[in-house]
């Protein structure tokens, strides 16, 4: 079940809320969910989360999509990202078919590498292989979702006359979204039909350019119509700039540290990329929190006029044809002032979008 040419998604983690239970932050997830498909969204983005007790509650994801299908009938229930080196493909393949079937064909397959370095230090696997991973496993995950029995032999997988049960509900499968970010990425999703998901920081003609040389392997494929391109972005919007850039503040230096520690240097990474990471994490640590929102590409805070602005820009200039609106940030604002910011984006700045 395709998206249509211009949707709206909103991305989210389970968060583990202070003050309340596991299960009492999962059921204000869900209710977030509900909420979004009542406000005309296409999607929620489910992401996937590990090696964060009290921040995070969403380790396993397909459970949740489980639910969020079981509580919706329209919204399209995607993955972003299943890290697939970190988990094993055939349990993938039947995990997300059997979400496919609960969902009649909702299911949208988000795949990714992870840059959480830890996750693969704790899993016993090395990072640098972590590319090669992915790629035998996404071959693994399609073969196992359309033919009824095969042998694989690769570099990390060998199956011997490998079946799972349930096919999905979607034939051929689901369709499958791949997180791009270097310049390889972007050739390799395009050349294996892949749809991207993108967070576009940096140099947007270089981004841009990467786009194209996406569609170009796409069509020089043979793959029939266009890969679509999601952008990633964080979204605040309220009735006045003040409120819009000073509401989400606690939240959104939150995540900025966080994303400081997951992308900064570690002990089992070699000495060019902490080199780096090193340079990623000092323009985190030091930028004041104002001067990121006005910078930042990724961050869009602000009235519902001037947040349709920048994503028309975005799209315009990109050539985006989705966004997943990350509207919780950090997740530490309470759920009622995360569906007042996706209600006055739905009602007033999704119609300036075109």
């Amino acid at each position: 079940m395709a998206l249509p040419d211009l949707h709206f998604g909103l991305f989210s983690r389970v968060p583990a809320r202070a003050g309340i239970s596991d299960a009492e932050s999962l059921d204000e997830f869900f209710g977030i969910i509900e909420e979004s498909e009542r406000l005309g969204y296409e999607a929620v983005w489910i992401g996937e989360e590990h090696n964060e007790p009290g921040v995070f509650i969403s380790g396993a994801n397909f459970p949740i999509a489980a639910v969020a299908a079981a509580r919706t009938s329209r919204l399209h229930i995607g993955l972003a990202i299943v890290a697939v080196p970190l988990n094993h493909p055939l349990r993938i393949a039947e995990a997300a078919a059997t979400v496919d079937q609960i969902s009649h064909g909702r299911l949208i397959f988000g795949a990714g590498r992870s840059s959480k370095i830890d996750a693969y230090v704790s899993s016993g696997i090395d990072y640098d292989e972590s590319r090669e991973r992915q790629v035998e496993g996404l071959e693994v995950i399609r073969r196992a979702w359309t033919e009824e029995t095969f042998t694989h032999r690769g570099k990390f997988y060998n199956f011997p006359n490998a079946k799972i049960a349930p096919k999905p509900f979607q034939q051929p499968h689901p369709p499958i979204y791949y997180a791009a970010g270097s310049p390889a990425s972007f050739e390799v999703a395009g050349r294996e039909g892949y749809n991207i998901f993108i967070m576009p920081r940096g140099d947007r003609a270089v981004i841009r350019e990467r786009v194209e040389t996406y569609h170009s392997a796409w069509q020089e494929a043979g793959h029939a119509g266009r890969g679509d391109v999601v952008g990633s972005f964080l979204v605040y919007v309220a009735g006045t700039m003040e409120k819009a850039v000073s509401e989400p503040r606690e939240s959104a230096i939150k995540l900025w540290e966080r994303q400081a520690w997951i992308g900064g240097p570690h002990e089992a990474l070699d000495d060019e990329t902490n080199r780096q990471r090193a340079r990623g994490l000092k323009y985190l640590v030091d930028t004041p929190y104002e001067e990121h929102v006005e910078s930042d590409v990724i961050v869009n805070f602000g009235t519902p006029e001037v947040v349709a602005e920048r994503l028309q820009i975005l799209r315009d200039e990109l050539g985006l044809s989705g966004f997943q609106l990350d509207m919780g940030i950090y997740n530490l604002m309470p759920p009622e002032q995360v569906i007042d910011s996706m209600s006055l984006f739905a009602e007033a700045a999704r119609p300036l979008i075109k």
